[in-house]
């Protein structure tokens, strides 16, 4: 008998249902078919996919399972349709590449030996060092729920990070880079770094001091110490038996006392006793006592005192002081101008000139050759090609440096001509014991010279009043 033909000893027909069961949230669809009994109606495909779509359910329906559950005469929950869940970003991180926590604390080399004076406390950084490498956070990707309706994902957090003073953020957000040279320290959760750094005194608690950038010495760099700067030095107090070297301009407010100064811009010292002292730019100072000096430029002792007294001093521009030497015949030797060290290194230069200019015509000689080879042969070696790179390369670099040391000697030409005129001006007295050295001309002082000019006029130290 077929099943839609009612069998009245069974009773009644009884059509198929149909029931479909949501999940929580509209994530999930379940499929549950109760089939026609008497020869009722079953459920069709269609019907089950009607009814889905009447209720909304139309994304990611199974149609398989649909089918199974219309051919399986048993009342068993399908899933038929399944949610996309949202996949969430992940949150970014962020590797420092430096300790955070900084030891002070001497060093001990291969040999064991421990050098308490060098207690790492700078810790010099270049511009565009990278500090600390960052991942970013990703987006993540959105879900749908059955009825087609997106979900969206949580995006990942930014890495916990704060950027501090002389750092800045690389252009595509992954990386903290140092804006400036300086000191790299840790400061409340974030690292600095420092263009200047001050200090209260550099002795055994602090040891020597290297730095890239700017130092400020509130107090005294003791004896047996180092400050060294790429920048400016300020010490408000003495440098007593220390070792200072400035890239920029030196200021030692107090004074300097056996100790050794380099410096490459003007240096300003409140006195000066027995120290060595060396200065491209212009030196000032209300006392020099028995010192060595050698200054790149103008050399001023016209403070309260303004005396130079005892030493040597070799300055290549004017000197102005108040007084030279004392009454007690105390030997000073002042040179100014420096014609025979300037003509000595004219001729140095010319030299290297000729030098390079013979490597120009053998390197003109190689690159000829390989050329010609080339051009013959359409292809070079790998060897001979290198070659032929690096020799025009190092015809380049020997042709700027030919220029740099021809605007050297242009320089020199116009030293040696200014230094003709070069004097020592005196504003109070020079006294016996002193001698005078400009350019070529020497002079013994033997008598007491006023308010004076002293120059060379005819190929002799002359006196000027002044």
């Amino acid at each position: 008998m077929p099943d839609n033909v009612f069998d009245k000893s069974k009773g009644a027909p009884v059509d198929a249902k149909i029931v479909i069961t949501v999940g929580d949230s509209g994530k999930d669809a379940y499929l549950t078919i109760y089939h026609a009994e008497n020869g009722g109606r079953p459920a069709t495909y269609e019907q089950v996919m009607a009814e889905l779509r009447s209720q909304g359910i139309t994304y990611n329906v199974n149609a398989e399972a649909v089918k199974t559950a219309v051919e399986n005469k048993n009342s068993v929950n399908y899933l038929v349709a399944k949610w996309l869940p949202p996949v969430n970003g992940e949150d970014g991180t962020i590797k420092y590449l430096f300790p955070q926590t900084q030891t002070i604390a001497p060093k001990e080399d291969e040999n064991g030996y421990v050098d308490y004076k060098n207690l790492g406390h700078i810790h010099n950084i270049v511009e565009g060092t990278v500090i600390a490498e960052i991942t970013l956070p990703t987006d993540g990707t959105p879900g749908k729920n059955i009825k087609g309706v997106v979900v969206n994902q949580m995006k990942g957090a930014r890495a916990p990070y704060v950027i501090g003073k002389g750092i800045k953020l690389s252009d595509d957000e992954t990386q903290l880079l140092a804006a400036c040279d300086g000191h790299l320290r840790w400061e409340s959760n974030k690292f600095v770094v420092d263009e200047v750094v001050t200090l209260e005194d550099v002795d055994a608690s602090i040891g020597n001091i290297d730095f890239i950038g700017s130092v400020i010495v509130r107090g005294n760099v003791m004896d047996g110490f180092r400050v060294s700067s790429k920048k400016d030095i300020t010490i408000n107090g003495n440098a007593s038996g220390a070792e200072i070297l400035a890239g920029g301009n030196l200021t030692i407010k107090s004074g300097s006392i056996n100790s050794n100064i380099t410096c490459h811009g003007d240096v300003t010292i409140g006195f000066c006793e027995n120290s060595k002292i060396t200065c491209d730019g212009k030196l000032t100072s209300d006392a020099f006592i028995s010192c060595d000096v050698y200054c790149g430029g103008e050399m001023h002792a016209t403070g309260r005192k303004g005396i130079i007294l005892g030493g040597k001093y070799i300055v290549l521009q004017e000197i102005h002081a108040n007084t030279i030497g004392s009454d007690s015949f105390m030997a000073t030797d002042i040179t100014v101008g420096d014609n025979a060290v300037l003509a000595a290194e004219q001729t140095s230069n010319n030299a290297e000139i000729e030098a390079l200019n013979q490597q120009l015509v053998y390197a003109d000689q190689i690159i000829v050759f390989l050329a010609s080879k080339k051009k013959e042969l359409g292809q070079l070696p790998p060897e001979k090609e290198e070659l032929l790179m690096n020799t025009f390369n190092q015809r380049t670099e020997n042709n700027a440096k030919i220029e740099e040391i021809k605007k050297r000697n242009e320089d020199i030409a116009v030293l040696l001509q200014s230094n003709e005129s070069l004097s020592v001006y005196v504003s109070k007295t020079i006294f016996p014991g002193v001698k005078i050295n400009i350019n070529n001309a020497s002079y013994n002082v033997k008598n007491e010279f006023h308010k004076c000019r002293i120059c060379v006029d005819g190929g002799e130290i002359v006196f000027h009043n002044n």
